[in-house]
């Protein structure tokens, strides 16, 4: 009967071989990749206004040590807030009342958008260190303030700036560096497949 209405049958998934007869290699690559957590580190001083032990000089001495402790956890209590903290390492200790160099580590990306962090949001939360750092016993706050001017800030964040300007920078921002390779031009982890199913392992 002519009039009798067409029947439309749902598609089902079909399995398609590839005209070139190849066989794909399921596991290549996606065009680019995220990033790898890339740690970054600066380096500062800070001045307390106490008397210099002359045990601060000996790393292996009991009061070297014991200080190192204590400032670690006091500049740890002052950076938490920090985006993408890490961790404060004591480097070592100079005589001038008793001066405190230090290394303080972070995460180089932005959480939500694994962007680079942007140099003034870090200057602008350095600030709030900047307070935290005025509260401990003895510190000098004249040092603090001349620590922690723009000029201070630019030249503790000068990685961040490279990176930002380049993450290709940083040798490790690719997570996989067999498959990937970092391409400046538009700042991503791409894959190093010379043609679909070519790709290094």
């Amino acid at each position: 009967d002519d009039n009798t209405p067409a029947v439309t049958t749902p598609a089902t998934d079909a399995t398609v071989t590839p005209k070139d007869g190849l066989t794909r290699n399921t596991d290549e690559p996606k065009e680019t990749a995220v990033f790898a957590p890339v740690t970054l580190s600066f380096q500062m001083d800070l001045r307390f206004e106490i008397e210099f032990n002359p045990g601060l000089k000996d790393p292996a001495s009991d009061i070297y040590q014991q200080a190192t402790k204590d400032y670690e956890t006091e500049l740890t209590n002052a950076y938490r807030t920090l985006p993408n903290f890490k961790r404060v390492v004591i480097l070592g200790f100079w005589e001038g009342s008793v001066g405190v160099r230090y290394e303080v580590e972070y995460g180089a990306l932005d959480a939500d958008s694994s962007l680079p962090l942007g140099v003034q949001k870090m200057k602008d939360e350095l600030q709030k260190v900047k307070v935290e750092l005025f509260k401990l016993p003895g510190v000098d706050k004249s040092w603090v303030n001349n620590t922690f001017n723009d000029a201070g800030l630019s030249n503790a964040l000068v990685q961040l700036t490279e990176f930002g300007e380049d993450v290709c920078s940083h040798p490790e921002i690719c997570a996989d560096p067999v498959r990937y390779q970092c391409e400046k031009a538009r700042g991503l982890c791409v894959h190093k497949c010379s043609a679909p199913g070519v790709c290094p392992h």
